[in-house]
């Protein structure tokens, strides 16, 4: 069931996702979060059985073919890069109204979340940026550059 928010709607955007929308074989579970550019869901892979991300254009670009050719771009750079602190790139997925990138799903909280909750340790914070660092070097190498927010996993690994 797609339900139109006015403002996506407004703007001539793709409908908004709801709980338990299909994405090919992919089922949106949840809203992780939203940026000025996009929005990210939790999905589940029904064919593998595995949680993944789901991210997409919002605005009046979502659904067009820049969109589209930014999404296959992204997915495109993604996918050279190989690295403990990169989520990994697992499909594209072109659903008619728009185009969506499907990526490892890596639990965590934000780094944003994080620093909410207060100062980090410095060993904590210098961990966490020579794994950026590795990471945007990883991304650099693969002549892409990344454009996720940074999220720490339960163990505390950082990914981009």
């Amino acid at each position: 069931s797609d339900v139109c928010s006015s403002d996506l709607a407004s703007a001539g955007a793709a409908p908004e996702l709801s709980l338990g929308d299909r994405i090919g074989p992919y089922v949106i579970v949840d809203r992780l979060g939203q940026g000025g550019m996009g929005q990210v869901f939790l999905g589940t892979d029904t064919r593998l059985q595995r949680r993944v991300a789901l991210k997409c254009l919002l605005g009046p670009e979502a659904g067009t073919p820049d969109d589209r050719d930014r999404i296959l771009r992204e997915a495109r750079a993604g996918a050279r890069i190989s690295h403990p602190n990169v989520a990994h790139v697992h499909d594209i997925i072109d659903d008619g109204a728009r185009a969506y990138l499907v990526l490892e799903y890596v639990e965590g909280e934000s780094l944003h979340a994080r620093l909410q909750r207060g100062r980090m340790p410095v060993d904590a914070v210098v961990g966490i940026g020579r794994q950026l660092a590795s990471a945007l070097a990883a991304a650099h190498r693969a002549s892409s550059t990344a454009t996720s927010s940074p999220r720490t996993s339960k163990i505390g690994r950082a990914h981009v």
